[in-house]
C-alpha cells in the first residue's frame, strides 16, 4: 500500500504483485477496494502523464513528422492503457459495493473512475448515494447535538469532529458532481452544486469563483460580480495567478 502511494509511476506499478497477492490471500472486500484504488491510481498518473507528453511532442519545433507521429502513437496508447486501468478500478470497486453497499471509500472511488471513464450516469448514481449518507448522518450528528441534554463535552466535540468530516467529503464529491455537470453543459444544476457547497463551507473561495465564472457563463452579471470580486478580495493566490487574472478580467468587463 506505501508503494502505491509514491508519486513515481514505476513504483506505483510495482505495488500491483503484492496486491494481487493480498487479494488472493484474504476474503474481504477491502482487498478488493485496495487493488481498485492501485488501478485508478496508476490510471490517472498514467493518463496525466501521456497528456503531458502529447502537448509536448506537438508543441516540441525540434521533432520531424516521424519522431512526431511516433510519440504522439505511443501517448494515445498509453491513454488507451490508462483507460483499462479505470474499467479494472470500476469493476474491482462493484465487487466491494456488493458487499459492502454504503461504504463511502468506495463510492467515491467508483464516482470517480467512472467519471474517467466519462460514464456520467453511472458516476452520478454512486455519487449521489454517497451524498445521501453524508447528508443524512451530519443531520442526525446536528439533531443529537441539538436535543440529547445528556450528551458530555468529549462526545459533543466527537460529534462535532465528525460533522465537520461528513462535510468536507460531501464538498469534495459535490465538485466532482459540478464538473460532471460543466461537461454535460447543463449549468443551472452546476450552479446548484456550487451553491450547496457555499451553504456547507462559506469560505470555500475556489467554489465562489467557479460559481461566479458559472454566473457570467449565463449572463447573471450582479450575481457573477458579487461572487468574482469575493473570490478577489479574499483569494491569496497571486495577482499572476490564471484565476486571479480571469477575474479581473471579468470584473473590468462588466464594469
Amino acid at each position: 500500500h506505501a508503494l502505491m502511494m509514491m508519486r513515481n509511476l514505476n513504483d506505483v506499478a510495482k505495488s500491483e504483485a503484492y496486491l494481487l497477492k493480498a487479494q488472493e490471500m484474504l476474503d474481504t472486500y477491502r482487498a478488493d477496494l485496495i487493488l481498485g484504488e492501485f488501478h485508478q491510481r496508476y490510471g490517472a498518473m498514467l493518463n496525466a502523464h501521456a497528456h503531458r507528453e502529447l502537448k509536448l511532442a506537438k508543441d516540441l519545433e525540434n521533432l520531424d513528422d516521424e519522431q512526431r507521429q511516433a510519440e504522439i502513437e505511443e501517448n494515445e496508447e498509453r491513454i488507451e492503457t490508462a483507460l483499462q486501468h479505470f474499467k479494472d478500478a470500476a469493476e474491482l470497486f462493484l465487487v466491494a459495493l456488493e458487499k459492502s453497499p454504503d461504504d463511502l471509500h468506495a463510492l467515491q472511488l467508483i464516482g470517480q473512475s467512472y467519471a474517467y471513464l466519462s460514464e456520467h450516469a453511472a458516476a452520478r448514481k454512486h455519487l449521489g448515494h454517497a451524498v445521501d449518507i453524508l447528508v443524512e448522518s451530519r443531520q442526525y450528528k446536528n439533531r443529537l447535538l441539538a436535543t440529547d441534554t445528556k450528551i458530555n463535552l468529549r462526545e459533543a466535540d466527537r460529534l462535532r469532529s465528525g460533522m465537520l468530516g461528513d462535510i468536507n467529503t460531501e464538498v469534495s464529491i459535490r465538485i466532482l458532481l459540478a464538473g460532471l455537470d460543466k461537461l454535460d453543459g447543463n449549468v443551472a444544476a452546476e450552479i446548484e452544486q456550487y451553491s450547496t457547497i457555499l451553504e456547507l463551507n462559506p469560505a470555500h473561495l475556489n467554489v465562489s469563483y467557479l460559481r461566479g465564472v458559472a454566473y457570467y457563463n449565463t449572463g447573471n452579471i450582479a450575481q457573477a460580480i458579487v461572487d468574482i470580486e469575493h473570490f478577489i478580495g479574499n483569494t491569496d493566490l497571486p495577482y499572476d495567478h490564471p484565476q486571479v487574472q480571469h477575474s479581473l478580467k471579468i470584473t473590468n468587463e462588466l464594469k
